[in-house]
């Protein structure tokens, strides 16, 4: 019964390792203010991640975000195997905002996940929220992007309300 159990252990501990994706992580912390939209080799070949999530009404900071991921090349890495066929999840982490990008074996994003908090709201988006809520002042801010390569992608903003002492949270979907 011993030899049993330890094998089965044993066992499922290697189908483990092998089953497990590469991770990378990034910290990244860039000045907003010096900007330049410049195109690449890497942001060409993630041309599917960029037509899907780019917006001309998103912030500066998502746009810089978001172009970060289309122009980092996993080949570079040193988790990187080019004999390997696997995915590569890389997360990139600034100060409130947060995405976690799924490369394939060539370096194109296959799914992301962005998170960003204390951002601007889109103009369209903010006047709605004004017009609908007269003497509401907002207390935080929060957009979650979600991209599937050959999938729709989805932005929600969640916008939180303060008048006095009462408090509301709005979502919206765009």
């Amino acid at each position: 019964m011993k030899k049993i159990m330890i094998t089965s252990v044993t066992l499922l501990l290697t189908l483990c390792l092998f089953s497990q994706n590469e991770i990378a992580y990034v910290d990244v912390s860039f000045d907003v203010k010096n900007l330049t939209y410049t195109t690449s080799k890497k942001t060409i070949a993630n041309f599917n991640y960029v037509n899907a999530v780019y917006n001309q009404d998103l912030s500066i900071q998502i746009k810089t975000f978001q172009k970060m991921v289309a122009d980092y090349d996993i080949t570079e890495q040193p988790c990187y195997n080019l004999d390997k066929k696997c995915t590569y999840d890389v997360v990139f982490r600034d100060d409130n905002n947060t995405i976690t990008a799924t490369y394939d074996k060539e370096g194109a994003v296959l799914k992301s996940f962005e998170k960003y908090e204390a951002i601007k709201l889109p103009y369209k988006i903010s006047a709605k929220i004004v017009k609908e809520n007269p003497g509401w002042n907002y207390e935080s801010i929060k957009c979650v992007i979600t991209y599937e390569e050959g999938k729709s992608t989805s932005t929600i903003y969640q916008i939180k309300l303060r008048k006095e002492k009462s408090t509301k949270t709005i979502k919206i979907q765009s």
